[in-house]
């Protein structure tokens, strides 16, 4: 094995590990912008109720692609959403206020049809306007 590619399996990030700093934060996220277990689920791809408890106890495993490019997204809304408005309070507020922007629907009634396709377009949109 080269001295690179030793290097490179080295430094893999431990999937255990990613799984419970990811579920951390998507609930520390989700617990500011006041989800219920049930919004919580919808955007985690519908998780069952008792996968959901499971993951609150911050278990350290392995989390599907699915459910990591979610909670990705969602961290990028939180984080891009703080930026764009200049405070964490007014990106609170701003995740549940209807807008013309999604046809009279908040962002959060957006992300929760459910599909990761609706999250995704919730981080464009923040994209976008931060340009």
């Amino acid at each position: 094995m080269s001295a690179l590619a030793q290097h490179a399996s080295q430094s893999t990030v431990d999937p255990a590990r990613e799984g419970y700093v990811a579920l951390k934060v998507f609930f520390n996220i989700t617990e500011q912008w006041q989800c219920t277990p049930e919004e919580q689920r919808i955007l985690l791809g519908g998780v069952s109720r008792a996968t959901l408890f499971r993951y609150k106890r911050l278990p350290q495993m392995e989390l599907s692609r699915d459910i990591l490019d979610r909670i990705s997204a969602v961290m990028g809304i939180y984080g891009g959403a703080q930026i764009l408005l200049g405070s964490l309070q007014r990106a609170i507020k701003w995740i549940r206020t209807p807008s013309t922007d999604f046809n009279q629907e908040s962002a959060m009634d957006r992300m929760l049809r459910g599909s990761l396709m609706d999250i995704v377009e919730i981080r464009r949109y923040i994209d976008g306007l931060r340009g």
